[in-house]
């Protein structure tokens, strides 16, 4: 059965990394699992001008547009990289430097654990996915949905696009922004590698959401409550509630 796609497909690069661009996908984290299945490791960019079946965090589906970018960096991971698990946050600052090189103070905010936001709507969502190999270092299929010219009316929760927030025409285009992002993750990626979880956890908390007001966390079991006091190493939210220290490791962050 032939993959569930119907594309034009071209390859260009990208500051040395190929990126293949298709008229139309399932998914591109959907194509980029498919490409590692069958031994593609990257790096490679698998953008889609259409997606049939996008989705987020959870499964969720994610609703885009063409011209919005939908697109997966596919990568391997190295045997002595930090956890993984902490690339939520390494791709969400990469994506908070792309969005402020195109929109210098659109007043840009980091939502725990993976969502990007623009003045508290959501313009961005990230999900990194691990792909495991028998033998062999794990891949990371990182997806990202940045809504550029278009914002998906979601019924519980605001979102915004990107071309809302610039100064003036034209609109950025998916090649531009996706040139402006590898960029930014590559230099992360190498600040993470190197210099460990610390940095990444200061930038993330530079721009985060919600610090300092009360929170819930919820679809993860028992519902934790609190006030928004930072990360913990490990990337867990950590809150204040009631005079002690309760850590989410997983859920939906939701303002009170």
């Amino acid at each position: 059965m032939p993959p569930p796609h119907r594309c034009s497909r071209r390859v260009e690069f990208v500051a040395g990394v190929p990126v293949a661009t298709f008229d139309e996908l399932d998914s591109t984290s959907a194509e980029a699992k498919r490409r590692a299945a069958t031994g593609d490791a990257g790096p490679v960019w698998i953008v889609a001008r259409r997606q049939t079946s996008g989705y987020g965090r959870r499964g969720d589906a994610w609703r885009s547009d063409e011209g919005d970018l939908m697109a997966t960096r596919l990568f391997p991971l190295r045997r002595n990289d930090p956890p993984p698990a902490q690339l939520s946050f390494v791709s969400a600052i990469a994506m908070g430097d792309t969005i402020d090189s195109l929109a210098p103070g659109a007043g840009l905010q980091l939502k725990w654990p993976n969502d990007v936001l623009i003045d508290g709507a959501k313009v961005c969502g990230l999900l990194p996915e691990l792909v495991s190999r028998p033998g062999a270092d794990p891949i990371v299929a990182l997806g990202v949905g940045l809504n550029i010219v278009s914002a998906p009316n979601l019924p519980d929760k605001a979102t915004t696009r990107l071309a809302d927030h610039l100064g003036a025409p034209p609109k950025p285009a998916v090649d531009l922004v996706l040139a402006r992002l590898e960029a930014a993750l590559a230099a992360r990626l190498a600040e993470w590698r190197y210099g460990g979880f610390e940095p990444i956890r200061r930038a993330w908390t530079a721009r985060a959401f919600g610090l300092g007001a009360r929170a819930r966390i919820v679809g993860a079991g028992a519902e934790l409550q609190g006030v928004v006091t930072g990360l913990e190493p490990d990337g867990g939210l950590r809150l204040e509630h009631q005079g002690r220290i309760v850590i989410a490791r997983a859920g939906s962050f939701v303002l009170d």
